[in-house]
């Protein structure tokens, strides 16, 4: 039986919010989110994707190697891949692993969104002019993207 996931997913400037849908980051999970991570870096353009990972309960190598080819992916548009929100049994997974290494891993949603929102906005200001702080972080989240 193939499983159907529906991760909720929101756009705020340039930063994607992906709220993952798996208790079980297993190969059935990885597949379809490399499928959904590819098809949103060729979509939208934005300089931060942050993962929310306060779903998922179990993860194996096959998530783990996901999230390294979500890195990559990410690495080659020069975006910015952030988790969140891990259980401290996938935290000793994926430092064991070394993957923290790699990416920021933040406690809690606003954590991440923080310094999202900040790193797009110094790499806005390194590309356009100088923006109001209001003109960057005022907007709400849209309530939803399609991938």
């Amino acid at each position: 039986m193939v499983a159907c996931y529906s991760p909720k997913i929101w756009k705020k400037q340039d930063t994607i919010l992906i709220n993952l849908p798996y208790n079980d980051f297993d190969l059935s999970a990885s597949e379809h989110f490399k499928q959904m991570v590819n098809t949103i870096i060729s979509k939208h353009n934005c300089y931060s994707i942050i993962l929310d990972f306060s779903n998922v309960v179990l993860i194996d190598g096959n998530g783990l190697a996901a999230i390294v080819n979500a890195f990559n992916a990410c690495s080659n548009k020069d975006i910015k891949l952030i988790l969140c929100s891990l259980k401290d049994t996938i935290i000793d997974v994926v430092a064991k692993k070394g993957i923290n290494t790699m990416l920021d891993i933040f406690d809690s949603i606003h954590d991440a969104v923080d310094v999202a929102t900040s790193y797009s906005y110094l790499r806005q200001r390194s590309i356009e002019q100088l923006k109001g702080m209001e003109s960057v972080f005022g907007d709400p989240f849209e309530e939803s993207i399609s991938y």
